[in-house]
């Protein structure tokens, strides 16, 4: 089911006494929405868009504690007589416990589904035997060890396995095991939810690349002190399911390991290392790779805003990890832009004056072009396998940037259309391989990876 609904009363920690009725809608590729008969408060029909509650709590039909939290109100509706309706959309919601105060948010581990994560670790328990002279098929299932990643940055990173099987039946007609695989963060001490979604989101980005497709985050497990209980002298932690406002594609793509560029098994233990590699490189280059998985996890962009966000990656990805300017920023700054700016004529339009102090700002920088050039001077051996035509290919990039900029004139090296996605996607592939090398593949394991991968070899092979 892509939407879960929770029917029950609702309300603000500051007036429990007040508990108004609502149907609670869980769309897990969409939005969280509270429809409430009635109203926390009395404002009037000024406040109909700016009422905000940080934490709703609400306990269901089903028996269930629900805490929302960052909550604000998009819909109020008003019959005289009659009872006020609101809509309600939510950012996160917690079921399992209910929270009193923004300082409880904190948990010691959380466990993430992320998607085709099973396809990615590629290992099971199943063992299968099938024969046709007996006429007898036997399924033994072991669940697999968890297995401990890494310590990053004081949170430890746990690969978990999960199964759940059928019932027995008075008429049995099928049987199932079914295997899952999360990925678990875990911390010593409780630690704030939004400490937790940083390393979440940078492992969701490495998994991304790893499955050369984009990888989303389903949902969470959390467990904290607040929901831990005692039976006699035995602890446990009551678990919480942990839903945020999400934007998964209507369809979740399966991926084969086949069009994957690395998976768990390739690494041969080697993935804690990966990850702490990636982890250091993000710390340099975040703004780079934000941007790129950004741009392209979001199908709704045009190919040439796509094309453009793209582009700015590479030049960023030069700035950060080559650098070079034709002069030193300081004494650029402090020696040579005041002579040239105090040299403009006074009596040109202020905003023509504004507009060549502008471009004269990083005037100590390298143009694109020669960015460019530089990246294939440096990275020559490993972007040949992919560009074979680096003059042209520069000119391409350079001109189709300038041009979608500033839509001033078109050359012949302008690319639209099917041309400009090709660009694009060449783009991308050669910060994927900027990005693998940094974490360490040879150029020779890159070359392979992306001639074994039909996806990848179909667009290097496009003229």
């Amino acid at each position: 089911m892509d939407a879960l609904v929770h029917k029950g009363y609702w309300w603000v920690p500051s007036k429990k006494e007040e508990k108004i009725p609502g149907i609670l809608t869980i769309n897990k590729k969409e939005s969280i929405q509270l429809e409430l008969i009635g109203s926390f408060n009395n404002e009037g029909f000024q406040a109909l868009f700016e009422s905000e509650y940080e934490i709703i709590n609400g306990y269901t039909s089903e028996g269930n504690s629900i805490s929302l939290l960052y909550n604000h109100i998009v819909n109020r509706s008003f019959s005289l007589p009659g009872i006020p309706l609101i809509t309600i959309e939510s950012s996160y919601v917690f079921i399992g416990f209910h929270y009193e105060s923004i300082d409880q948010f904190h948990f010691q581990t959380i466990s993430v589904e992320y998607t085709n994560i099973n396809e990615w670790i590629w290992i099971n328990g199943f063992k299968i035997d099938t024969s046709l002279e007996t006429k007898k098929t036997s399924i033994h299932y072991e669940l697999p060890k968890q297995i401990l990643i890494s310590d990053i940055d004081n949170f430890d990173i746990t690969v978990n396995f999960r199964s759940k099987s059928s019932g027995y039946n008075l008429i049995q007609t099928e049987a199932y095991i079914k295997q899952d695989i999360d990925i678990i963060f875990s911390k010593v001490v409780d630690t704030k939810l939004n400490d937790f979604e940083v390393k979440i989101f940078e492992i969701q980005n490495f998994l991304t690349l790893a499955m050369n497709n984009p990888v989303h985050k389903i949902k969470y497990i959390g467990r904290s002190s607040v929901s831990k209980k005692c039976i006699g002298d035995k602890e446990y932690f009551e678990t919480i399911e942990i839903y945020f406002r999400n934007s998964l594609p209507t369809k979740i793509k399966e991926i084969n390991p086949d069009r994957m560029l690395f998976t768990f098994p390739y690494l041969n233990g080697n993935l804690g290392n990966l990850l702490k590699k990636w982890n250091h490189n993000y710390k340099i280059i975040d703004s780079v790779l934000n941007l790129f998985f950004a741009t392209i996890k979001n199908k709704d962009l045009s190919v040439e805003n796509k094309f453009l966000n793209l582009m700015q990656a590479l030049e960023s990805y030069h700035r950060k990890m080559i650098g070079g300017n034709f002069i030193d920023k300081k004494i650029y700054k402090k020696k040579i832009y005041p002579i040239i700016s105090n040299a403009i004529p006074d009596n040109l339009e202020n905003d023509f004056i504004e507009s060549l102090k502008n471009k004269l700002t990083h005037g100590y920088e390298y143009p694109l072009r020669k960015k460019i050039k530089e990246l294939f001077l440096i990275k020559d051996d490993l972007l040949k396998i992919i560009i074979s035509d680096e003059v042209n290919f520069i000119k391409q990039c350079v001109e189709s940037r300038n041009y979608y900029t500033h839509y001033d004139e078109k050359t012949k090296n302008v690319k639209a259309g099917i041309e400009l996605y090709f660009l694009s996607e060449k783009i991308i592939i050669i910060l994927k391989a900027l990005f693998l090398s940094d974490l360490g593949f040879t150029k020779d394991q890159i070359n392979k990876i992306y001639l074994n991968n039909p996806d990848i070899h179909q667009i290097i092979a496009y003229k």
